[in-house]
């Protein structure tokens, strides 16, 4: 037996470095094209024609660049809103005095305190301590002035904010952030324009009802309404949920897709975790809903598709196979 398992070992690390070496290939393959053909026109993506479509089909085989992630989100994102480089600091500015004069309440720091302590766990970069721990608070404090709605600190947009830093300096983080909000669904969920949320909830009704029949039939039984699961789900963008690679990969192709993408991988997390979601309890499909039911855990670790933060390490070849089912699925 312990032969075996020493063959069996064997076996797996010989395979994990042939994927290696192959995503490597992949990557270096893709380089130039990102370097020649992406970064220096990147709408020629948005094109309709054989091109546009095999520039796209490298965006959503996880190839981007490491090194011009940032540059490619923020054109992706734009600058709608026309803020200039030094917005940050001014609005920075403002929040300092804001808060100084009580105007960012006790609760809404205790919430965003929250999100902080929560927000990519594994890398120990944002919480208190953390490297990147004051430039997280520094840009949700801004953010929260600057942002939608009455309500100061937006619950979930901690985890999208600690993705652009990752990737971005704090001052370009705080204009892509913005301008993220105010061109996505995002901008719903944080304010507090409920009519806006029904809205969304009512369309991901009728597609759940479409695609999903037996799931919506069951919700509705149920009575487990849209705003259950999408409301942590979309105001974290995932990231809340699944690993650092699939998340950065999801996010890659919500900037360049849009809304609709979201709601197709929440469309897909409803898919694979089917079988967990037939029960009475709202308590055990809220525990589900957020990464906590170990079952849920273990039926989408099962499809190599996702996992949560506690999951095993996922990798891009996964990480592009789950953002196909988002396409092939829906």
């Amino acid at each position: 037996m312990l032969t075996a398992s020493k063959e069996a070992e064997k076996r797996r690390k010989q395979s994990a470095n042939a994927l290696h070496l192959e995503r490597a290939a992949k990557h270096a393959a893709a380089l130039p094209t990102w370097e020649k053909s992406i970064l220096p026109n990147w709408h020629e993506v948005l094109k309709q024609d054989a091109q546009g479509r095999a520039l796209k089909k490298l965006w959503w085989d996880g190839t981007m660049p490491v090194l011009h992630r940032g540059r490619l989100w923020n054109l992706c994102i734009g600058n709608a809103l026309g803020l200039g480089k030094g917005a940050y600091s001014q609005v920075s500015a403002i929040a300092l005095r804001v808060v100084a004069e009580g105007g960012f309440t006790d609760a809404d720091r205790r919430r965003m305190d929250d999100d902080v302590a929560e927000t990519l766990p594994v890398l120990k970069m944002f919480q208190l301590g953390g490297v990147m721990h004051d430039d997280l608070v520094d840009l949700l404090v801004a953010f929260s002035i600057y942002g939608p709605g009455e309500t100061h600190y937006p619950d979930g947009v901690s985890y999208v904010a600690a993705m652009l830093l990752l990737n971005m300096a704090p001052n370009e983080a705080f204009v892509a952030l913005v301008n993220l909000v105010h061109k996505s669904c995002l901008k719903s969920f944080y304010s507090s324009d409920s009519d806006e949320e029904e809205g969304y909830f009512r369309v991901f009704d009728t597609l759940l009802a479409d695609y999903l029949a037996r799931v919506y039939g069951n919700f509705s039984s149920q009575v487990v309404r849209p705003s259950l699961y999408l409301i942590p789900w979309l105001t974290t963008a995932f990231v809340k949920f699944l690993p650092l690679d699939l998340s950065t990969r999801l996010l890659d192709v919500f900037l360049l897709e849009g809304d609709s993408f979201l709601f197709r991988v929440a469309l897909v997390l409803l898919q694979l975790l089917e079988p967990r979601l037939f029960t009475p309890s709202h308590a055990e499909l809220e525990e589900t809903f957020r990464g906590e039911d170990r079952g849920a855990v273990a039926i989408v670790r099962r499809e190599k598709a996702t996992g949560f933060e506690d999951g095993p390490r996922v990798e891009r070849d996964e990480v592009s196979q789950f953002g196909n089912t988002c396409i092939s699925r829906v």
